[in-house]
């Protein structure tokens, strides 16, 4: 399964790194995130009538090859929809480091692109806004810079990150190929 490969390409690359830099923090945060998210959907493979709000998307660049994966929920709470992004990760070799400085395929844009699919389902469900709980310090940036408010959450203590989603959102993202 791709996200199990991700998270064990993650790790190869954080060995190669000093054991505290910003660089190895990415590498970690990306092989835990990829390793629950192919758990997760490995039972939704398995039993698909357990997960009928849930849905799992791809980024696909022009050579074909899946650069970023997304698993997202719907939630019916309080009248008030929204959609729980569970999962959302970029190819390893996407990173920003140093050790990806050579990869051939290595794309930009594959988790923005995710967003914005993410902002259009919203908008198709009609849900007013997306959640989701970042998963390391390295993450909280690319939220921020998508609009997100980053918060305290009251009942695990972790942060938290929302983003209220605009009624008539349009996608302005495309993949670009970093050459």
């Amino acid at each position: 399964m791709i996200a199990r490969a991700w998270s064990d390409i993650a790790e190869k690359k954080r060995q190669n790194l000093p054991f505290d830099s910003k660089e190895a923090q990415f590498f970690s945060d990306s092989s835990e995130t990829c390793y629950s998210m192919s758990n997760k959907l490995q039972k939704m493979s398995a039993n698909p009538k357990n997960f009928p709000n849930t849905r799992a998307y791809k980024c696909i660049d022009s050579q074909g090859i899946i650069q970023g994966l997304m698993v997202v929920e719907k939630y019916h709470e309080d009248k008030d929809p929204h959609i729980y992004v569970d999962y959302l990760a970029t190819h390893p070799h996407n990173l920003p480091s140093s050790v990806n400085n050579v990869e051939k395929n290595r794309v930009r844009g594959a988790g923005i692109s995710l967003m914005e699919c993410a902002k259009a389902e919203a908008q198709k469900w009609k849900c007013g806004s997306i959640e989701l709980m970042p998963t390391g310090k390295t993450s909280i940036e690319f939220y921020k810079n998508r609009g997100f408010d980053i918060y305290k959450d009251p009942l695990t203590e972790t942060k938290a990150a929302i983003l209220h989603v605009a009624p008539q959102f349009q996608s302005t993202s495309s993949l670009k190929e970093k050459k």
